[in-house]
């Protein structure tokens, strides 16, 4: 797997230097502050480790374990930017910089995972220039270009890592997420049928894998054969994927299987109370079984996740409008036009009696 390739333990700090440590306390010994660098490191006191690289640095300041070290005790501060000056500073100094390449995977999906994506970018170019036949660096690049929504380019750097590991299950899955992106569905669903041939049983590649397979199939309209993989997918994942079954939903509602669809949003509500968009969903087929009073306390929540969407003011318009609760329906219905003007009269037309305020008001 890629993600194995490349280890980072911020638990273990490797050190590298000439000669051995003196026994007694010696502050002119460069091998002194890499000693106690390392106590510190590993007791998680990472102001006083780095301050003994700099220490170290003073002393011999041509050393690059000094500057590499320094990188991680940065790095675990959350100093990610000085972090990397650290780093290529450490490289600057070295013949052979391959030995860095785990601190610059590390610093590269820091920065990934903080949405700092042009610094990790950058990152994972300068690793990719020392070690160009590493396919985890040009699966991360893939990554982060596709965080940045550039698809196109991510999409030729996992063609880079597969031309290097075309075995990888990860880097065909992540790659037909990238081209579902660029509506190239077939291709997509081909991605992910070729990661399913790498994938093991009880990799959790293998579960994002199927849901992939079953966006792929439900954009295609091969509503059963989408059915089939949200369920594998369902199946494999240890932890319930919320989307996995908001997706599921989505597909029966396409097959009129509307009961078993209130069930898998209903799954998918429990498993994220957050995502307006479960309980949007949620009401929407519980309008389609004529449960109004439900529908109307769904939309609702999802208002409150999410007040600046239309759509959910002109579903709480529809479910009021059947309960005959028609000001409120009216007052609903005008935030929709608020929001966005498309659902105005005319614009986009709606049975005339709809709006009409109750008599006597």
């Amino acid at each position: 797997m890629v993600t194995g390739t490349i280890r980072f333990n911020r638990n273990r700090w490797s050190f590298y230097f000439g000669g051995s440590p003196k026994g007694e306390k010696d502050v002119y010994d460069v091998n002194y502050y890499y000693i106690e660098g390392q106590k510190l490191f590993k007791l998680q006191r990472y102001e006083e480790a780095l301050a003994a690289c700099e220490a170290a640095i003073r002393l011999k300041p041509d050393n690059v374990w000094s500057y590499y070290n320094k990188s991680l005790a940065l790095h675990c501060l959350g100093r990610h930017e000085e972090a990397a000056q650290a780093l290529e500073q450490a490289a600057s100094l070295s013949s052979d910089a391959h030995f860095l390449l785990p601190a610059y995977s590390h610093q590269g999906k820091t920065l990934l995972n903080h949405q700092q994506y042009q610094q990790a970018l950058a990152v994972y170019e300068q690793a990719i220039r020392l070690a160009p036949e590493e396919p985890s660096l040009h699966f991360f690049k893939g990554n982060t270009l596709s965080a940045l929504q550039e698809y196109e380019k991510a999409l030729a750097a996992y063609e880079q890592a597969l031309r290097l590991n075309p075995h990888d299950p990860q880097i065909h899955t992540n790659k037909g997420l990238v081209l579902f992106e660029l509506q190239q569905v077939e291709k997509a669903l081909a991605a992910y049928e070729e990661a399913l041939r790498f994938a093991f049983e009880n990799d959790a590649c293998a579960a994002i894998c199927f849901a992939g397979k079953g966006s792929a199939l439900y954009e295609l309209e091969q509503y059963e054969e989408a059915l089939a993989a949200y369920e594998e997918a369902l199946r494999l994942n240890p932890d319930q994927d919320a989307l996995f079954f908001h997706q599921k939903g989505s597909t029966l509602v396409e097959l009129k299987r509307y009961q078993e669809a209130l069930l898998a949003f209903e799954q998918a509500c429990a498993l994220d109370p957050n995502s307006a968009s479960n309980y949007v969903n949620y009401g929407g087929v519980l309008m389609t079984l004529q449960r109004y009073e439900e529908a109307v306390a769904a939309i609702e929540q999802a208002i409150h996740l999410d007040p600046d969407q239309a759509q959910f003011f002109f579903w709480k318009c529809g479910a009021l409008r059947a309960l005959k609760r028609n000001t409120e329906a009216l007052a609903a219905y005008e935030q929709a036009v608020r929001l966005d003007p498309r659902y105005a009269p005319g614009i986009f037309p709606q049975p005339a009696n709809m709006f009409e305020r109750e008599a006597g008001e």
